[in-house]
């Protein structure tokens, strides 16, 4: 989405000044994760000491905090770049008390590279020419297949579902 927001700027279909986005995007992505840190440290030990869950067990904590201590840094850097970790990553190091300076500082390092870095290379790319005149005629179409391809996870996911619950009885709550 970064990279086609920054294509859709530079052809003129999406008018957003560039660099007032390059400054809002990164801001609001570090945000989202300093407060995805922040739900990981307040709620996370509570949901983390329940002994017989199936899904959030103590052992993953220090499985998390023992990953934190060696790769912490890079890894939240890192981590915007996948799109299921960087969200759970940022709980995780919450929950496992990485310490917030350093969380923070490549919470910051990372949100620029990754949304500023994503959207200014689709701003660029859509300076070329042939990209112009090839995007430009074809835009409804990329949108349309942009936002397909974003639902797909959610599609998948209630496709299992589904399956996995036996006719006639009611699904779980999510």
């Amino acid at each position: 989405m970064l990279f086609s927001a920054g294509l859709l700027m530079a052809i003129g279909t999406l008018d957003v000044n560039i660099w007032v986005a390059a400054v809002l995007v990164p801001t609001a992505a570090v945000l989202g994760n300093l407060v995805g840190y922040w739900i990981g440290a307040k709620v996370g030990p509570r949901v983390f000491d329940r002994p017989n869950s199936r899904i959030f067990r103590p052992e993953y904590v220090t499985r998390s905090e023992a990953f934190f201590a060696r790769y912490g840094a890079p890894a939240i850097m890192l981590a915007r770049f996948v799109p299921v970790v960087r969200t759970v990553a940022t709980v995780l190091a919450g929950v496992s008390r990485m310490r917030f300076a350093l969380y923070a500082t490549y919470s910051v390092i990372g949100g620029v590279l990754w949304a500023g870095g994503v959207m200014l290379a689709g701003y660029w790319l859509g300076h070329i020419q042939f990209v112009q005149d090839t995007v430009r005629p074809l835009i409804e179409p990329i949108l349309i297949g942009v936002v397909l391809l974003s639902l797909l996870p959610v599609l998948v996911h209630w496709l299992r579902t589904r399956r996995s619950v036996p006719a006639g009885s009611v699904p779980p709550a999510e």
